[in-house]
């Protein structure tokens, strides 16, 4: 099991205002072992002094494009769920895009709040919604490209999330990436620190079981499956994870 280093930050943040950006910069700080804080909101200072004045949703995105903000192409760099990073080199994914639009958004007093739209993450401001990775405004109810995907916007499907959502899904993406470098006891850390956060652990549970059997910790896998067949949602769930683990105990076996 990797070590924490960060457990007693991630608990304080858990347990106190769960500010977005705040949370934002908590899992930078995993990718940036120097992470100035100060430097990032002196970044913010000075971007929000060189905004036009106008408290218009499309002239604020008008301006971070000026500013040479942008979208990244490839999501399968760490790098880029970094803060720091997208304020440096001016390109980010949609969530870290994201909080950069809501620290510069602070600090004119816009009200941002973030949305969760299966496979892209959102904003919204002033009623309009935000595609961060486009830095556009996207209609409710009609087509549009999201990270260069064409998708409809279904309304039913745009739900407004807390910091402490945010941080798991950064977390998520960091994990992913990980996965695909084999690096299991990255993933497993990440992972760990979704579990930290978040107040529902079953589905986190079975999932990092699988990142420690990938790893050869077949103890931790057992370990966790013990705590999601605790936490299962019926009896149906329960049964199999039973079945998952007695297979394992035998021999490993990768959790389904």
């Amino acid at each position: 099991m990797p070590e924490l280093i960060l457990k007693k930050l991630f608990e304080d943040y858990r347990e106190g205002e769960q500010d977005p950006l705040k949370g934002g910069l908590l899992v930078s700080r995993l990718i940036d072992d120097d992470l100035n804080t100060t430097w990032v909101y002196d970044q913010f200072n000075d971007l929000a002094k060189k905004m036009r004045v106008s408290g218009d949703t499309v002239t604020f995105l008008d301006d971070l494009q000026r500013f040479g903000f942008e979208g990244a192409l490839d999501f399968n760099d760490k790098k880029l769920s970094s803060i720091a990073y997208v304020l440096r080199h001016r390109i980010g994914i949609p969530i870290s895009l994201a909080m950069v639009i809501i620290g510069i958004g602070n600090v004119l007093g816009f009200r941002i709040k973030g949305i969760n739209f299966p496979g892209h993450f959102l904003l919204k401001l002033n009623d309009l919604l935000i595609d961060p990775h486009g830095l556009k405004a996207v209609q409710v109810g009609t087509e549009t490209m999201l990270n260069n995907q064409r998708c409809f916007i279904d309304p039913n499907y745009l739900v407004e999330i807390n910091g402490v959502k945010i941080v798991s899904r950064m977390l998520n993406n960091l994990r992913f990436i990980a996965i695909k470098e084999n690096d299991f006891n990255k993933a497993i850390e990440y992972c760990s620190y979704q579990i930290l956060i978040e107040n529902v652990n079953f589905q986190l549970y079975i999932e990092r079981a699988s990142l420690f059997l990938n790893s050869g910790d077949k103890e931790g896998a057992l370990k966790d499956l013990e705590r999601a067949i605790i936490d299962a949602p019926t009896d149906a769930v329960r049964s199999r994870l039973i079945i998952n683990r007695d297979k394992i105990t035998r021999k490993n076996h990768i959790v389904h």
